[in-house]
């Protein structure tokens, strides 16, 4: 899945780029004279690549040096993606400069580039540029890659783009559920019935990805005898990270319907689940159902620990755990009923699946039918290959049926990357692309990692291609050359942060640091200067630099530690902040001022000015509640 992945994004990102690229209007530029035919050079030159794009796409995967054209063609494209960064920042830098007054503090702390050596600087990279698209539009051609227009490839949207790892809630419903029915059957019978003198009824659903294990859970949760049955239900997502302490934090959260601080101990997070089982019901404890979604953990120890403090929350009897798992060997350590394992869809089942998707009217056309059944055949009895398959099927040609029919699901199964292909098959038909590279990139998060979730255009700067996860980079396992470090655009770090090395990535969009080893900021951040996304996880970060307030694109702060004390007063000159989530600390004088800001979730009035109710009034943007 890694080689589909890494040429999904590379074929993303440059449409991205491109898009960023040709939008950019060089008018907004004029103050910078003098390399103004160079950038309208640049614009025609990528306007030209983009139709031999989608045609080096399609042959990206079988021929090797339209694959090494393609990766050329991205490092170019995020050189210049760069060069209008480092144009707009300057432009932004004086904006901000002008509008304090040019105060002695402002113009200290903004020191400029020369405008001479700056524009000389700029004018010899996108000169570089230009060469070397010239010998990429030249090696286009030697390829007997075909101009096409843009646009010209129909693209659909796919009825279900789910992505293998991702979260999963009790509320969304799937609108065609097909061929369960007694499966939903045996399982409400084996909780309702389970031995009464047990505390906790575990029961594993075991299953292949793609088989509906999760639906399958979903189904039985929202099963009107269970609901009469048990007075209260929980539904935990686990992944990977089976971490007592979280899954206790998301039981309380589901119980509470509130998101609870993090850092909270072990012993207060029981304390108040057994305070919140007992309340509901007048001090009288009550059943519940808890469903552990998509369970990895094969450690005996991590689970008896687990369900030793479970006991310990409530002595009563009947409560009842559902487990959903791949593995055989979670099931087997988790179980105290029969195991559930889910079995394949017949034919005739994935064809009504897809069928409802790719015909909402009902109505079928004769000629359909025999290529759905073949279709469905393929499908191997997973309804998520359904599923997917029918949404790219909707509204369809025969012709494009037939091309289904005969090529795209010919090479499935017995090499056991079936889902795999299932998902490959349902991006190549994502639309738009920010939202195809967005996926691409999230599929190289490591599974159960934290969500991160993207409001208005911040999606198109989230994931701008090119991830990297690491323990340690002096680690050889992560090993990166400088080179590579250039052109790195999102970063997840987990360990201590030295001075120097964020200098090494310079074209760092996102950044996110991981973990208690992470206890200071360096000043260096401040040469990140394309950083949109800036994140602390569970670090021992107390403040941030007051070089950050030098980081004009920066959109979003998120900062997750219980640990965290004070913002910069230099927060206020980041104009183009949306999104500010931090812990219930003063905030710096003068909020007021980032216009852009869409959330706060704090805010404290104060008598000293600057901290006035009156900061609020320009926040038009403001969302959500504070």
């Amino acid at each position: 899945m890694e080689e589909v992945v890494v040429g999904a994004v590379v074929g993303a990102s440059i449409r991205v780029q491109l898009q960023n690229l040709l939008s950019t209007p060089v008018e907004q530029l004029k103050i910078f004279w003098g390399f103004r035919k160079d950038l309208k050079k640049l614009q025609t030159s990528f306007l030209m690549i983009q139709d031999f794009l989608y045609d080096g796409e399609m042959q990206q995967g079988s021929n090797k040096a339209v694959n090494r054209w393609l990766k050329k063609l991205e490092a170019v494209a995020y050189d210049a993606d760069n060069v209008l960064d480092e144009l707009n920042y300057e432009v932004l830098g004086r904006k901000i400069k002008k509008s304090n007054r040019m105060k002695q503090k402002v113009q200290a702390f903004f020191s400029m580039s020369n405008p001479i050596a700056f524009r000389q600087k700029i004018a010899i990279k996108i000169r570089k540029i230009n060469k070397k698209l010239e010998l990429i539009n030249k090696e286009a051609i030697g390829f007997g890659l075909q101009m096409r227009l843009v646009g010209t490839h129909a693209s659909s949207d796919v009825g279900s783009n789910t992505i293998d790892g991702r979260e999963t809630d009790s509320y969304t419903a799937d609108p065609v559920v097909l061929g369960r029915e007694d499966d939903v059957s045996r399982i409400v019978e084996m909780l309702i019935t389970s031995p009464a003198q047990q505390v906790l009824s575990v029961l594993p659903i075991v299953g292949m990805g793609g088989l509906g294990k999760t639906t399958l859970a979903r189904q039985v949760y929202n099963n009107e005898m269970i609901k009469a049955h048990f007075e209260e239900r929980i539904w935990v997502y686990v992944s990977q990270n089976f971490d007592a302490v979280i899954l206790f934090k998301k039981i309380l959260e589901s119980l509470t319907g509130e998101t609870i601080q993090h850092g909270s101990s072990r012993e207060v997070l029981l304390r108040k689940i057994k305070q919140n089982l007992e309340e509901k019901q007048h001090l009288k404890a009550k059943r519940y159902l808890l469903v552990l979604d998509d369970v990895w953990n094969e450690e005996t120890e991590k689970w008896d620990d687990f369900k030793s403090s479970l006991l310990g929350i409530s002595s009563v009897q009947g409560h009842g755990i559902i487990v959903t798992t791949r593995s055989d060997m979670v099931s087997s350590i988790v179980k105290t009923l029969p195991v559930h394992k889910l079995k394949t869809l017949s034919e005739e089942n994935c064809w009504s699946i897809i069928k409802a998707r790719a015909f909402t009217e009902g109505d079928i056309p004769p000629e359909f039918e025999k290529m759905g059944k073949n279709i469905a055949e393929r499908c191997q009895g997973l309804p998520l290959a359904a599923k997917v398959v029918g949404g790219m099927l909707l509204d369809k040609s025969k012709d494009e049926w037939l091309s289904i029919e005969e090529t795209w699901l010919s090479d499935f199964g017995g090499d056991g990357n079936t889902i795999s292909k299932i998902l490959k098959l349902s991006f190549d038909h994502l639309s738009p692309p920010s939202l195809k590279k967005c996926f691409a990139c999230l599929s190289m998060f490591p599974k159960g990692s934290k969500s991160i979730y993207a409001n208005d255009n911040i999606s198109d700067e989230i994931y701008q291609a090119r991830y990297m996860a690491a323990k340690s980079i002096g680690d050889e396992s992560y090993a990166i050359s400088k080179e590579a470090a250039r052109y790195l655009r999102a970063l997840c770090f987990m360990g201590k942060v030295s001075h120097n090395m964020l200098l090494d990535f310079k074209s760092l969009h996102i950044l996110i640091l991981m973990g208690e080893d992470v206890e200071e900021l360096p000043v260096s951040i401040e040469r990140l200067i394309h950083l949109r996304y800036f994140d602390t996880l569970g670090t021992r970060i107390e403040y941030l630099p007051d070089s950050i307030g030098k980081l004009h694109y920066l959109q979003t702060i998120r900062v997750d530690s219980q640990y965290f004390k004070k913002l910069p007063n230099t927060l206020k000159y980041l104009v183009g902040l949306r999104h500010l989530h931090i812990p219930s600390i003063e905030l710096p004088l003068e909020i007021g001022r980032l216009t852009s800001l869409q959330t706060l979730p704090y805010f404290q009035v104060g008598q000293e000015k600057g901290r006035g109710i009156v900061e609020l009034g320009s926040l038009k943007n403001l969302k959500g509640t504070l």
